[in-house]
């Protein structure tokens, strides 16, 4: 399956000058620290409501690329990760190897999708919402923190509030990847069904970061 991005602005994003400071030794020196109020809007959702709302975010980072990496590499592992947020089916995928993934481009990439599988990471001692906020931080830099952007990430917010976390369940019901995309009409009881579809179109044998479940 090929992720496509019906949500995002094509020609809007990809006119954002790429005028951005960028430290491959320690590119948290150029990203500011997440927000401490979207930390707290985020410790108030589910689990899965956090990767969803990193993977927005990281998709956000790949598509802002597009027009100069076709690396089909971040796409299989933000499907990678949908899956893994979708269905106990799944393992999280292997981490990427830094050393491949230097530069202004490939760096601001790598660490949106490194930042994702935080968050991941964070479902073990409960505090996934700082990764998931720097995930934000991320998208703001490289896309010039772009109106546009901060629309959708205010809206995508409002409608991950219908996940909010419950403490005998923290990591929460599964949520399809159409949250993302405003023009879709969210409405629960199709949420099974959106997410049905989505892993039912996963090809495993073409994606080498998804990895079943062994018990």
């Amino acid at each position: 399956m090929t992720l496509s991005f019906p949500y995002a602005p094509k020609e809007k994003i990809l006119a954002i000058p790429m005028s951005y400071d960028w430290d491959d030794w320690d590119p948290y020196e150029v990203i500011a620290e997440p927000d401490d109020k979207l930390i707290d809007s985020l410790s108030k959702l589910s689990f899965r409501a956090n990767l969803t709302f990193a993977l927005g975010c990281t998709e956000w980072v790949v598509f802002r690329f597009s027009h100069v990496s076709e690396d089909p590499i971040p796409y299989q592992y933000l499907e990678a990760c949908w899956a893994y947020n979708m269905s106990d089916q799944f393992e999280p995928p292997e981490e990427l190897e830094d050393e491949e993934w230097k530069g202004s481009v490939r760096g601001p990439i790598n660490m949106a999708l490194m930042t994702s599988l935080n968050v991941i990471y964070g479902f073990e001692d409960e505090t996934p919402e700082p990764e998931a906020a720097l995930s934000d931080r991320i998208a703001l830099h490289v896309l010039n923190s772009a109106p546009l952007y901060i629309k959708w990430r205010d809206q995508l917010l409002q409608r991950l509030e219908y996940y909010k976390r419950d403490e005998k369940d923290v990591l929460g019901a599964p949520i399809p990847r159409e949250i993302l995309d405003m023009n879709v009409k969210m409405e629960p009881d199709q949420s099974d069904k959106l997410v049905n579809k989505f892993l039912s179109a996963i090809e495993i044998q073409t994606n080498p970061f998804l990895d079943i479940f062994e018990e």
